[in-house]
């Protein structure tokens, strides 16, 4: 589980709320089932776990001697995959050893696919600890967080990954000077990783990538692989290309006066740099003295 048992024992001991609930019988399914589906619902959208308790005194918020056997949490277990709660929760179930006795926990995760129903009905905790069937307006909430959920893989987090692991150059002077305005990037004041986001190859809750960034990010060519022949490796420019031909001059020789203004700026610096250094390899390899 993700919360250790000091914490476990914290919130079976604290009130009920809307991600803890205390029930003493194991016999009351429907109970069970309706909390763990308001769990999976998660309407105040803490995107944290919610703890079921079973066997201890909903009063006290202790243990209530309650016997637990390898029975009891089978049958807990089994909420999950009885066809009842639809989508299937994604969920644990636990023996938690207390000094006054075991009690049995279940440990259920926010659902990327809510409503969560159960046996058609839509349950879940709206205000603290109180649990109902969700009104109109609630099921409208939850069915657009389903749909702001729902994305393809290339548009999901990339999770290990980090910016560094982009071509953040390519990313900066080539895809955002096609996506982007050229008035917008003028004004644009905002982190890497917020530009990133905005075009969907950043997801902010996990502040990681995405696989689309990744894909698009290729790999450096390790220098024992590179062609001993190979001047230079040039990009396009495809974005300062229709600018140069206005002006009639090289691209890398664009100023503010040809509209090469925020980030075609920065492309025509780098482009002079690109250019130079071809230059200078070649002035090189013929001998000619800089």
């Amino acid at each position: 589980m993700e919360s250790s048992e000091s914490q476990l024992i914290a919130l079976m001991s604290d009130f009920e709320s809307d991600r803890v609930e205390r029930t003493v019988s194991f016999a009351d399914k429907d109970k069970q089932a309706q909390a763990i589906c308001a769990f999976s619902n998660d309407l105040p959208n803490h995107r944290l776990p919610g703890y079921l308790f079973v066997g201890v005194d909903d009063r006290t918020g202790r243990p209530a001697g309650t016997s637990v056997t390898d029975r009891n949490l089978q049958s807990l277990a089994a909420i999950r995959s009885d066809g009842n709660v639809q989508p299937l929760p994604r969920m644990n179930v636990e023996l938690l050893r207390h000094p006054d006795g075991n009690v049995g926990v279940v440990e259920v995760f926010p659902s990327d696919l809510p409503p969560v129903r159960y046996r058609g009905q839509i349950w879940m905790i709206r205000v603290g600890p109180r649990r109902a069937i969700a009104n109109e307006t609630e099921e409208r909430v939850l069915v657009e967080r389903r749909v702001g959920r729902a994305r393809t893989w290339d548009a999901r987090a990339c999770r290990g990954s980090s910016v560094e692991d982009l071509a953040l150059e390519l990313f900066m002077v080539g895809y955002r000077q096609y996506a982007v305005a050229p008035e917008t990037l003028y004004e644009n004041n905002r982190e890497v990783s917020d530009q990133l986001a905005a075009l969907r190859f950043f997801d902010r809750e996990s502040q990681c990538p995405t696989h689309a960034a990744i894909l698009g990010s290729p790999l450096p060519v390790p220098d024992d692989v590179r062609d001993p022949h190979q001047l230079a490796s040039l990009k396009h420019y495809r974005s300062l290309m229709p600018l140069a031909q206005d002006a009639h001059k090289p691209m890398f020789l664009l100023t503010a006066a040809d509209g090469a203004i925020g980030g075609h700026a920065e492309a025509v610096a780098d482009c002079y740099r690109d250019f130079k250094q071809l230059a200078l390899r070649i002035a090189d390899s013929i001998g000619i003295s800089r």
